[in-house]
């Protein structure tokens, strides 16, 4: 097909002619006639030194398959040079490339009338189009003679720009098997990944074609015009078959204007019987606009509410009275504000009886309190300012479960502040017959602190509890020791089903942890972290560890469920300790983070030595004695699969490179800020195990 050989140049005769008429008109005060000439003078240099580029440019974006910016340049030449033939042949040219004969053909017929015969450009735009024709009588439409489930899965590994902006302009044959392929359009959103401006607004145009086959939306607002598109499909009702709504960044800010929002909430009620997700989510959004009352009474099927905003709950709230009775389809929220008090949330609770998830964000400790006045057994999952991600409903409903209704799991912070101990320890009072999973950080809020507490008096808000169904206990005892006591009293029961993980953070009370562990099967994950000896009792601690794990190696391999062990920082760790954790022969995963916690260089060796048939998961942090004759024992290990080190100083380029070349079962290698890697040696590497993953500070 065509190519120009036209060189970029600026004809002199041209330019000097130009320039002594713009002289000319200047002697005679003629300004008008100034401007006429220079634009004209302009535009003609602009066709010269522009045209010859562009045209090469838009050659080489079709031969790599970017047909949308191809094409944008060969409009450009037709409108610097729109009485010459280069624009109009490179658009037929890309047209045909893209199977696109009958728009070639017209455009072809279209440049014919505009174009001089004279041009040296006008007997290949004839050669073209009749090639064009020639082309277009014998062609193969390959998609409407395919069976239709191949067309769907065809089309269903292009990406959207492809599907929604090339391929539905090949024939209507191609748009209406497009546009009738449910599994194709299941999720839109206004700002694909690597979508363009232009392509963002030309698959808008094609929504009303397809949406009522999305189930998913995600609106961002990054291009405006797109974004409004979106909502005003949502007015007219073509989104038949929404269920879940994404509202995210500029979008929030966007629809809370008032000339927005009415038509946001018109675009709610249209989807009012299929809406079950409503998502929105903008940490700089400050405003109290949106309001959760209007957002239920809008959507009457809502099932999921998730807001992350910058704003109180109190702002934004609303008025929950308007829904005239309970809101009983509300199963799962999800809020994070900058701030969330009892008060605030009391309406929510009241007039949404049925919520199973609860996950709050920026809540002070009086929530707490409201949770377990308010409480129904409806509430399965509750979380008090998580940093971790919280188990879904979806995931929870697949768990087989027989026991009785009420809470399942229940979260507090991962360290910091903890909500005040008598709202939490009744939460789990009354659901010790149904919690499953606990992390219960009761570390005292600075108020607290300053009020002296805990009271020499404190008593919890029951004596005694027990746990039937516990699977996950995690706590920081905080100020708390009888709490802590009355934790590790409440396993008692836990004998039916063992532990799959238990883990005490910054616990001083290491003998009294051994003490209700070996009155239990063998838990599964054991983490003690933060855990140091202040009063002169590490060997009594050391000992009660050595007692726990040779209660564990008296098992036999078929009993035994204690496959992971995490020491964090600890410093009662001995020789002994660690000989008696070799003795357990299930062990399989050793997570050792400090230097405090190894008690030399020459234990950590034997250590290894002895575990070498065993060990599958390793991981160490901030220790200062593991050099490279520690990795030579690691590469030895026959089923060592995944290995983490981060903050290990002494190791080499040379030791690391080893490892790779002679740890034949290691899949999984992370090392973070360590020593320096030559890009080589990363590269090397990556070639040898399956994932890596090479982390230094910035």
């Amino acid at each position: 097909m065509y190519m120009t050989t036209i060189q970029p140049q600026v004809d002199p005769v041209l330019v000097r002619t130009s320039y002594d008429s713009i002289v000319t008109a200047w002697a005679n005060h003629d300004y008008k006639q100034i401007t006429y000439l220079s634009t004209n003078s302009i535009a003609s240099i602009r066709q010269c030194q522009l045209v010859p580029f562009l045209n090469i440019r838009a050659r080489a974006y079709g031969m790599e398959g970017s047909f949308n910016k191809a094409i944008q340049d060969a409009n450009e030449i037709i409108k610097y040079a729109p009485e010459s033939g280069i624009g109009y042949l490179r658009l037929g040219n890309l047209l045909h490339m893209q199977g696109r004969q009958s728009a070639a053909i017209i455009l072809y017929e279209e440049a014919l009338t505009k174009i001089s015969k004279q041009d040296p450009d006008y007997q290949q735009l004839v050669k073209d189009k009749k090639k064009a024709e020639e082309e277009n009588k014998k062609r193969v439409d390959m998609i409407t003679m395919l069976p239709i489930e191949l067309v769907y899965d065809i089309f269903q590994h292009l990406p959207e720009t492809t599907k929604a902006v090339a391929c539905m302009d090949v024939s209507r044959g191609w748009r209406e098997k497009i546009s009738q392929c449910q599994i194709l359009w299941r999720t839109i959103l206004d700002n694909f990944d690597g979508c363009d401006n232009g392509s963002a607004v030309l698959i808008s145009r094609v929504v009303p074609h397809i949406a009522h086959h999305v189930k998913n939306v995600t609106i961002s607002m990054e291009n405006k015009k797109v974004g409004n598109t979106y909502l005003g499909y949502m007015r007219k009702g073509h989104f038949k078959r929404i269920k879940n709504l994404t509202l995210e960044g500029e979008a929030v800010n966007g629809i809370s204007y008032m000339n927005t929002l009415m038509p946001f909430t018109d675009a709610l009620w249209q989807m009012r019987n299929t809406l079950t997700k409503l998502d929105i989510t903008s940490t700089d959004y400050q405003d109290s606009k949106i309001r959760i009352s209007d957002l239920l009474f809008y959507c009457k099927n809502l099932q999921t509410l998730v807001m992350n905003v910058d704003c109180p709950l109190d702002g934004f709230i609303g008025e929950m009275e308007n829904l005239a009775g309970p809101y009983n389809t509300l199963v799962d929220v999800e809020l994070t504000t900058s701030h969330t008090a009892g008060q605030a949330l009391k309406p929510l609770l009241q007039y949404c009886p049925k919520i199973r998830r609860l996950c709050l964000n920026g809540c002070i400790s009086d929530v707490v309190d409201l949770v377990d006045e308010l409480y129904n057994d409806n509430l399965e999952i509750f979380a008090y300012n998580p940093s971790f991600e919280i188990t879904s409903l979806e995931e929870k409903d697949k768990e087989f479960y027989d026991g009785p209704p009420g809470l399942r799991e229940i979260y507090t912070p991962n360290g910091g502040d903890g909500p005040q101990a008598d709202g939490f320890l009744s939460l789990l009072r009354k659901n010790q017959k149904s919690l499953q999973t606990v992390y219960a950080n009761l570390e005292m809020p600075e108020k607290q602190e300053a009020q002296g507490e805990p009271y020499p008096n404190f008593i919890p808000v029951d004596e005694q509890w027990y746990f039937e169904r516990l699977q996950h206990l995690t706590y920081w005892c905080g100020g708390y020791d009888v709490v802590e006591s009355m934790l590790l009293q409440s396993l008692k029961l836990c004998t039916t089903t063992p532990l799959r993980l238990f883990s005490a953070v910054s616990s001083p009370h290491i003998p009294m942890i051994a003490d209700a562990l070996v009155k239990l099967p063998p838990v599964e994950n054991i983490e003690l972290c933060h855990t140091k000896y202040d009063d002169g009792n590490k060997g009594r601690q050391s000992s009660a560890i050595v007692q726990l794990f040779n209660y564990y190696a008296a098992f036999s391999p078929l009993d035994q469920t204690f496959s992971k062990i995490w020491f964090e920082y600890c410093d009662f760790i001995t020789d002994d300790v660690l000989d008696s954790l070799t003795q357990i022969k299930t062990i399989q995963r050793v997570y050792f983070s400090g230097t405090c916690t190894v008690p030399s260089h020459e234990s950590l060796l034997v250590f290894l030595q002895k575990m070498s048939h065993q060990l599958t998961d390793v991981m160490f942090v901030d220790i200062n004695h593991i050099g490279d004759d520690a990795l030579n024992l690691l590469c030895k290990m026959e089923h060592l699969e995944k290995l983490s080190l981060e903050q290990i100083p002494e190791i080499t380029e040379e030791g690391i490179k080893h490892l790779a070349d002679n740890a034949r079962a290691l899949c999984s290698l992370t090392i973070n800020n360590c020593t320096e890697l030559s890009d080589d040696t990363v590269l090397y590497i990556n070639k040898k195990i399956k994932k890596f993953e090479y982390i230094t500070e910035e």
